[in-house]
């Protein structure tokens, strides 16, 4: 709930997605999103750096994180904040600043829970509603 918050406040602070309500876009966008990205970030990345880097594992809210996922959220925020376009790297601060309390938030629920349920379905929430938005 959270999250939905924070993407409620963000998006009117800074604008929404798109706006598209085309119902074959929203579903790709409710279901991919998060499956693809949380199965990568929060699922093989965070099990092999955590094994690349070892690390005492620190309580953020009765969740205890690792290095080797602080350094995966800072990974997701500059996949989604920088681009490349016409021969140049763009970076989108406000994407940046987003991705990393949305990632970090994400982690959090990952560790939590000990699942990936819960991130992928909180991840897809909130891509629906900042697509309406």
């Amino acid at each position: 709930m959270l999250l939905l918050a924070f993407r409620f406040v963000f998006a009117s602070l800074f604008g929404g997605d798109d706006g598209s309500t085309d119902p074959e876009e929203l579903l790709f966008l409710t279901t991919m999103s998060g499956l693809d990205k949380e199965m990568l970030y929060r699922g093989v990345l965070l099990y092999v750096m955590s094994k690349a880097i070892i690390s005492a594992r620190y309580p953020i809210y009765r969740a205890k994180v690792n290095i080797a996922g602080i350094l995966l959220v800072l990974l997701f925020a500059l996949v989604n904040g920088l681009i490349w376009q016409q021969s140049h790297w763009h970076i989108f601060y406000i994407s940046i600043v987003f991705s990393s309390v949305y990632g970090l938030a994400l982690l959090w629920l990952r560790e939590k829970t000990g699942s990936l349920l819960f991130p992928i379905v909180a991840h897809n929430a909130t891509v629906f509603l900042g697509q309406l938005l």
